[in-house]
């Protein structure tokens, strides 16, 4: 009995509203999101558009909810789109162009969650301008990334 009251209670945690108030800025740059969506899909690249528009819905409803449960979903979906990206423009010989704003995010986010810094600095404006940074390189390097590319033709 017990443990179901405990279970309830956690699950009630993940879905009830939280203290945090939307990040204006962090959903303005997750829009940034829109600019490669829309080009991917112009070039018919749906797998870097599938990425993308798995993390503009993510972001947007994590920075606007700040519900736990939709941050897991929004980390999840970020390495889902490193995981699909990557490989991608592998074989379109650009990866040159993906892996540096990996690597950033990596640093910005592990790094930063490690020391305290960075993204995860206790300073509101600090973090915001840290992860917004993330969020214009990754959305840029697939910008460029699929303009490089350009249309691709289905099988």
């Amino acid at each position: 009995m017990k443990h179901r009251e405990a279970i309830k209670r956690k699950i009630d945690a993940y879905l009830t509203p939280h203290r945090t108030i939307t990040n204006f800025y962090l959903v303005g740059s997750a829009l940034t999101f829109a600019l490669p969506l829309t080009l991917t899909a112009y070039n018919r690249q749906w797998i870097p558009y599938s990425s993308c528009l798995i993390i503009l819905m993510t972001s947007l409803v994590y920075h606007t909810t700040k519900n736990p449960l939709v941050m897991k979903i929004d980390i999840a979906a970020c390495y889902y789109l490193a995981a699909a990206c990557i490989p991608y423009a592998w074989i379109y010989k650009v990866l040159y162009i993906g892996l540096p704003p990996s690597i950033y995010s990596c640093i910005i986010y592990h790094v930063g969650y490690y020391t305290k810094s960075m993204a995860w600095s206790p300073s509101y404006e600090e973090a915001t301008f840290w992860h917004s940074t993330i969020h214009l390189s990754v959305a840029l390097s697939i910008l460029w990334g699929s303009y490089l590319i350009g249309p691709v033709e289905s099988a």
